[in-house]
């Protein structure tokens, strides 16, 4: 017992030891973490010289945009930690940026505070099918691009949208937070746990479908030719100067309010919130069900 207390007192001493030696590094580097790397970072350029006309990323940390190339030629910006490269590779029509499947063991050994950024340049004038993949990284696409179809998953990453998708836009995370802006889509369907949805001045030829557990959803300026579908479970439902043929919300204790901008015919329940809306008997849908949320819907003009 005794050799056991002798042991606890060097460990927390060496803790305490090691505690002060981290603190005064960081008073001298004035606490700016990435001064403290012992990782080196690089720049790693590539020019695909084969067609394509898919793209699949498959990324840890990394944050990756898609953004429109001045000369029409596609080039591959990777922002990287030297130890641990990305691959840039044309396989079958299918241009392929995957992290380096290294041990995670291996990465212990030192110090890397910066932030990986992969930059894809792509012509304004093609169009690709994309699938992204990303543990904590953010995913952006920038304006001007178009994409025949969208597929990104993330656990904590953000994703961001300004780019045109043609077909099925397919956005799941977990944390991230999920923002569309200035474009038009054709169907979409997202899910995320805790990460708030933001739509704004977007237009959309199909449906929409949005379920999240206790994110907000936030929809502006939005325009839906078909259905509108969202679901939640304490996340609140707003939206400004909307429309869509039909809407269908259903939330916990989340509350729903806004402003559409056609008549709609109501059919709303709240077990006890409050419940205002217009008595309408024309036009589509519009179905809200809440546990205990509020409901406050007026049309505008």
């Amino acid at each position: 017992m005794k050799k056991m207390k002798i042991w606890l007192i060097v460990a927390a001493a060496l803790c305490a030891v090691g505690l002060t030696v981290w603190t005064i590094s960081l008073v001298g580097v004035g606490f700016d973490f990435e001064k403290m790397d012992t990782v080196k970072e690089i720049e790693g350029v590539h020019y695909p010289d084969e067609d394509f006309d898919t793209i699949v990323a498959m990324l840890d940390t990394a944050d990756i945009k898609f953004l429109p190339s001045e000369d029409g030629s596609v080039k591959v910006i990777c922002y990287e930690r030297e130890d641990v490269r990305h691959s840039v590779s044309v396989h079958d029509g299918r241009l392929v940026i995957r992290a380096q499947n290294k041990p995670w063991y291996k990465q212990l050994f030192g110090f890397y505070f910066g932030r990986e950024v992969i930059t894809v340049y792509l012509p304004e004038y093609m169009m690709y099918t994309l699938t992204a993949e990303s543990d904590t990284g953010d995913v952006t696409l920038g304006k001007s691009l178009s994409f025949a179809s969208a597929k990104i998953e993330t656990d904590t990453g953000d994703v961001t949208i300004l780019s045109e998708v043609k077909g099925v836009l397919s956005l799941e995370t977990d944390t991230g937070e999920v923002t569309l802006k200035n474009n038009s889509f054709n169907v979409i369907d997202m899910e995320t746990d805790t990460g708030d949805v933001s739509l704004s001045s977007v237009n959309i030829s199909g449906s929409i479908g949005i379920l999240t557990d206790t994110g907000d959803v936030e929809l502006d300026n939005t325009l839906v030719t078909g259905d509108i579908n969202i679901e939640t479970d304490t996340g609140d439902v707003s939206f400004e100067r909307c429309d869509a043929a039909n809407i269908y919300i259903v939330t916990d204790t989340g509350d729903v309010e806004g402003t559409l901008l056609s008549e709609k015919i109501f059919d709303v329940r709240s077990e006890t919130g409050d419940e205002r809306v217009p008595t309408g008997m024309v036009g589509g849908l519009c179905k809200v069900t809440t546990d205990t949320g509020d409901i406050e819907i007026r049309i505008v003009k």
